[in-house]
């Protein structure tokens, strides 16, 4: 009895052993269990936080480049603004400029025209004196036949006035004698035509 006894203490004790041998490894499976399960999770996890923290970061790269850019942008229109002020005026002056070279060429034209006409009258002055002298120095052909027409019909005139004024000249002293007393010729004459005529008569 005491060797059954003492069998049964030894399987009793060699079947705690074996229990506690199998809650360790049932203890160590499920500790292997726990951290590929946990493992996994941190994996999954870590995935699901890098597409959340690549999406923030990307959200913030992209604000912090468009502020970037807004600022790039607005230096490239204040300087595209100064540039195309800077041509505008350049372009303004320059018409300005072409403006006055047109204004001073268009003087200077109309100077040289006023010249030319003041010329063209000086000469035209020139050509008209110059008829005048030759007019009154040496008279044409033309001009010599009608003045030398026109003399012997001036002096035919001027004849034919002097033979009226001696017969007015004439006429004039034979009234005044028959009016008041006449002169010694006046009186021989009428004498010796009342009287007795000469012998020549």
């Amino acid at each position: 009895m005491r060797e059954l006894r003492a069998k049964l203490a030894v399987a009793k004790l060699g079947l705690a052993k074996a229990n506690a041998m199998d809650s360790v490894r049932q203890a160590e499976e499920s500790a292997k269990k726990a951290v590929s399960e946990l493992a996994e999770k941190l994996s999954t996890n870590a995935d699901k936080d890098l597409d959340k923290a690549l999406k923030a970061f990307e959200a913030r790269w992209k604000k912090t480049r468009a502020k970037a850019d807004a600022k790039k942008v607005k230096a490239a229109e204040k300087k595209a603004t100064a540039k195309v002020k800077a041509a505008a005026k350049k372009a303004a002056a320059k018409a300005k400029a072409l403006e006055k070279k047109a204004l001073t060429k268009a003087k200077a034209e109309a100077k040289k025209a006023a010249k030319k006409a003041k010329k063209k009258i000086a000469a035209k002055k020139s050509a008209a004196k110059a008829a005048i002298k030759k007019a009154v120095g040496r008279p044409k052909k033309a001009a010599a036949k009608k003045a030398a027409a026109k003399k012997p019909a001036k002096k035919a005139a001027k004849k034919a006035a002097k033979k009226v004024t001696k017969k007015a000249a004439k006429s004039a002293p034979k009234k005044a004698a028959r009016r008041g007393r006449p002169p010694k010729a006046a009186a021989k004459k009428a004498g010796a035509r009342r009287g007795r005529p000469p012998k020549k008569a």
